[in-house]
């Protein structure tokens, strides 16, 4: 039987598509190195606290991010600094999708809660 009328997959696109399954692999493998690594010195939740900075306009909005701030972690609760009590509720009311949209960017529930902590303003008026 002639199976020349199947469409095939060039040779090229094969292993490209085998080689960049590598690379993602290769990353995640050395991902989990250097967190495991990091666990070990204490690091870890610094860590995971830049890893959160580094998408949190993704998570939250270009917008939101410029008044509130992921500032530390405590456990599996993250806490966001903000500039103004307005912020406050809005991460509030946000508060599961946040976590939610964190766990997927993270591919973790590591944070499981957020607390809102505002900052104090140096109103001069």
């Amino acid at each position: 039987m002639d199976n020349s009328d199947e469409p095939r997959v060039p040779k090229r696109r094969r292993q490209a598509r085998r080689e960049s399954n590598e690379v993602e692999q290769s990353t995640h493998l050395l991902a989990a190195s250097v967190d495991s690594m990091l666990r070990n010195q204490g690091l870890g939740s610094a860590a995971l606290l830049a890893r959160i900075i580094s998408i949190w306009p993704l998570v939250v909005g270009e917008r939101m991010s410029v008044h509130a701030t992921p500032a530390k972690i405590d456990g599996q609760e993250l806490i966001v600094s903000v500039d103004h009590p307005v912020w406050a509720t809005e991460i509030r009311m946000q508060n599961s999708r946040i976590v939610s949209q964190l766990a997927n960017e993270l591919k973790s529930t590591l944070i499981n809660r957020l607390k809102v902590h505002v900052l104090p303003t140096n109103d001069l008026d």
